[in-house]
């Protein structure tokens, strides 16, 4: 076998594990959504922020599988803008869930009694922030043919030197809000 033929096998062996990880990833998502719609009776503000979370990462999912067409400049926009935005979504949605149990047992139903006001202010925070985020990398143009799926072009040189600033930048944003997370865990047990 050449290495032409090695590199085809290769790239069919990682679309079909990506595949499988993406199919028990929206199976587990069904899973938790079923869950949180059939027993109505338990909702509270951290299960809603579960199904938000598990909704998110079921449409990173989905938009992952989509079918790969780097020739067509407007699908691989729209795979990259989806899996950008639900991939920070999930990021922030995890960050609020943290957020939300801390204040759920330092304050009882503080968010209950304030509803409203944390529905509007976390949808910003979970939806409104990753849109913006990937809006403005759409704006650049820096989307395009990752080799696979399409997600941060890789080819250019000016395009290159913006994304690696841009991922330091939601690398320091991944540090920040995973310790942002062990900050909420720990004072959690410390309580």
């Amino acid at each position: 076998m050449n290495s032409i033929g090695k590199a085809n096998n290769y790239d069919e062996i990682v679309k079909n594990i990506r595949i499988i990880g993406c199919a028990l990833s929206i199976g587990t998502s069904v899973i938790v959504q079923f869950l949180y719609w059939f027993f109505k009776d338990n909702h509270n503000f951290t299960m809603s922020k579960i199904a938000t979370l598990s909704l998110a990462n079921a449409m990173f999912s989905l938009s992952l599988i989509l079918p790969y067409n780097n020739q067509i400049d407007l699908i691989c926009q729209i795979q990259s803008f989806l899996i950008n935005t639900f991939q920070l979504t999930q990021y922030f949605a995890s960050c609020v869930l943290c957020y939300c149990t801390f204040i759920s047992i330092i304050k009882k139903n503080h968010l209950e009694k304030h509803k409203t006001f944390y529905r509007i202010f976390f949808f910003l925070i979970e939806m409104g922030l990753p849109i913006s985020l990937s809006s403005i990398v759409l704006y650049t143009k820096a989307y395009g043919d990752s080799g696979g799926y399409c997600w941060l072009d890789v080819k250019s040189n000016l395009k290159r030197i913006f994304i690696q600033k841009l991922s330091l930048n939601i690398f320091a944003c991944l540090w920040f809000l995973l310790l942002l997370n062990i900050f909420f865990i720990v004072k959690i047990h410390v309580i």
